[in-house]
């Protein structure tokens, strides 16, 4: 944002609104006496009033206007850098959450993997020597046992 911008954020309303005032009040004042000497030789009561309330309420409204606007553009920068930030944060969860999901669904299909094959092995070869069974199911059974704590694993840190 632009420098002049930043010092118009830190004035407070009112001095917008009497600096409105104050310049329009001599502009008009101003205008009105040169006026009234080169043209009417004089100015009446009733154009001075006149001049006077327009020097004041149009200053108002266009010193509210501005106030508004200044403020307004600050608040949206505002809520612009809060959602750039929030949209960070967001980024990064995503990218952890993604991480996770990849490590997770690794580590469970390691031991689902090792069941299907030796399970497989079994159903192919029915004919094989029983301490080869028996150690292919003694693997089966940890890879179960292992499946199992993963997913208490998993099932802890969700739940907490």
């Amino acid at each position: 944002m632009s420098l002049p911008l930043e010092k118009l954020k830190h004035i407070s309303p009112w001095h917008y609104v009497w600096i409105s005032i104050v310049a329009s009040e001599l502009i008009t004042v101003g205008l009105s006496a040169l006026q009234g000497r080169l043209w009417w030789s004089g100015v009446s009561r009733e154009t001075l009033i006149i001049g006077a309330v327009d020097a004041m309420v149009v200053p108002l409204i266009v010193a509210s206007v501005v106030v508004f606007a200044v403020r307004r553009t600050a608040e949206l920068e505002e809520m612009n850098r809060r959602l750039r930030e929030a949209n960070s944060k967001l980024q990064d969860l995503d990218r952890v959450k993604t991480e996770f999901l990849s490590v997770v669904s690794h580590e469970l299909r390691t031991p689902l993997s090792t069941i299907k094959a030796f399970s497989e092995l079994l159903i192919i070869k029915p004919a094989m020597p029983e301490p080869q069974k028996a150690r292919i199911m003694q693997t089966v059974n940890a890879e179960c046992d292992r499946l199992a704590r993963l997913i208490n694993d998993l099932l802890d840190l969700i739940i907490i």
